[in-house]
Parts: structure tokens; C-alpha cells; sequence
């Protein structure tokens, strides 16, 4: 438990410096002295229920995760942890953004839609190969300069977990296989 609640520590210091907080700003809005934040940072006391309640909504996080950095909850396997954190990334993004992200995401999920395409094909720089991604194509357009770009961002990001969301993808090395033989 004193490893998860050094973990604990190292990260609400890290969210104190990046929101410019102080211990006694963060004790203020999670409703603590600053004493009991200070405590808990210095080692001194061990993060209780109350404690990562307060926490958690003073810095707009989910509970659980809090009461699993502290060690009263376990910690989860680490495809489940990214899959929060994907969750977590996904919910922040603006609902544009996220529209878009979801529609790749299915589209690497290999899930289409039936849904038309708000702009003709006409409109697309070249032919899209599914309905779908004619929706993607259609939905980024829709961003501005800005939001197209936390739309890369994020799609980047997110690429990085889509063998835990969707599984590996096997494709290629079965067209080479069929290919060499």
C-alpha cells in the first residue's frame, strides 16, 4: 500500500504544479486542510476514502481511479488501465472531435454504418472505399482548422491502443502468406 500511496503523491504534486495550485488551493476545493494534502504528499498519513473522494472532485477525475493510485482499491491489468485512459481521453475531447475519433475507430474495428454521408462523393479528393469512410471524411470536414487537428492528435494517440480495443491486426501477414505460397 505505501508504494500506491507514493504514486498517490507524485501525481497530486504533478496536478498541483499543472493546474498552478497550491496544496492549500487543492485541499480548498477537495474540502481538506492543507494540512491532510500535505500529509498524505509528505508520507506522513495514508490517503483515506474521504480523502480520494475529495480529490477526485476537486480535480474532476473518477473516484475509483483515485482509490487505486491510493491502494484501497487494487490496481487493475494494464490493458484494462488503457482502456480507462482511452475512455478518459475520449470523454474530454470537444463532441466534434469525438465524432470523429468514434467514426475512425469503427472504421479500424471494421464496423460500418448505414448511415448516408452528409456531402456527396463528389466533394472527396478521391474515391472513399466504404460507406463509412465516406462518413469519416465527411464528419472531419465538418472541424475546423483547430479541430482537424485534435482530431490527428488524438487519433494518433488513441492509435496507439487499438490492438487492446480492437485487436491485432493480422491482415497483412496473412496476404503475404497467400501471396508467397
Amino acid at each position: 500500500m505505501v508504494m500506491r500511496s507514493e504514486e498517490l503523491a507524485k501525481w497530486l504534486i504533478k496536478q498541483t504544479e499543472e493546474r498552478g495550485w497550491s496544496f492549500r488551493e487543492l485541499g480548498r476545493r477537495a474540502d481538506l486542510s492543507s494540512s491532510a494534502i500535505s500529509g498524505v504528499v509528505t508520507g506522513k498519513t495514508l490517503p483515506g476514502w474521504d480523502f480520494c473522494l475529495g480529490v477526485s472532485q476537486a480535480l474532476g477525475v473518477q473516484p475509483e481511479w483515485v482509490f487505486r493510485k491510493a491502494g484501497l482499491l487494487p490496481a487493475l491489468p494494464p490493458a484494462i488501465e488503457e482502456e480507462n485512459e482511452a475512455i478518459t481521453i475520449l470523454r474530454e475531447l470537444p463532441a466534434q472531435v469525438r465524432a470523429v475519433v468514434m467514426t475512425m475507430l469503427r472504421a479500424m474495428a471494421g464496423r460500418g454504418q448505414s448511415a448516408q454521408p452528409a456531402v456527396s462523393e463528389s466533394h472527396a479528393p478521391y474515391k472513399p472505399v466504404s460507406d463509412l469512410e465516406q462518413q469519416l471524411l465527411d464528419t472531419f470536414r465538418q472541424l475546423d482548422t483547430e479541430g482537424q487537428q485534435v482530431a490527428f492528435d488524438n487519433v494518433e494517440r488513441l492509435w496507439a491502443y487499438s490492438v487492446r480495443i480492437i485487436g491485432e491486426d493480422d491482415d497483412e501477414e496473412k496476404t503475404a502468406t497467400n501471396n508467397a505460397a
